[in-house]
């Protein structure tokens, strides 16, 4: 009689411990898809990634600056700095030190050869390579 009420007692601490287990391994799942879905909310409201897209926004009107005195768009962002020889360049627009986002990275200037009005201003984020996920996620001023 005794043995069966432990056997009995052992079953049952048994089958709450798998259960126990089983709950862990579903919380430690949904806690990592969580953290995918929401990594790149999370980078948003990064403060350094915050700084950084209202770091672009003088660059943007030092841009279209410069496009309205020479008639085009930069070819490098140091032309907003340097004069490249163009008549109407009535810089400097920007001073060196806005060139660079937050983590001391230069910002990276696209010039969109299809459309010259349209341009790309990148920041490659905290580790300052392409391509990078989360807090490293690449900002883009559009």
């Amino acid at each position: 009689m005794e043995e069966n009420i432990t056997n009995k007692w052992f079953h049952i601490i048994f089958r709450i411990t798998v259960i126990i287990l089983f709950l862990v391994i579903i919380a430690l799942i949904i806690l990592s898809i969580n953290r995918k879905l929401f990594s790149d909310k999370l980078e948003k409201h990064d403060p350094k990634s915050m700084s950084t897209r209202s770091k672009m926004a003088p660059i943007e009107v030092a841009l279209n600056v410069y496009s309205e005195n020479t008639g085009q768009y930069p070819e490098t962002l140091e032309e907003l700095i340097n004069d490249p020889g163009l008549s109407g360049w009535a810089g400097p627009y920007l001073i060196k030190k806005q060139l660079y986002d937050p983590w001391g990275n230069p910002f990276v200037y696209e010039l969109n050869y299809d459309d010259p009005n349209k341009y790309t201003i990148i920041s490659y984020g905290r580790d300052g390579e392409p391509w990078g996920e989360g807090y490293d996620a690449d900002i883009y001023n559009d």
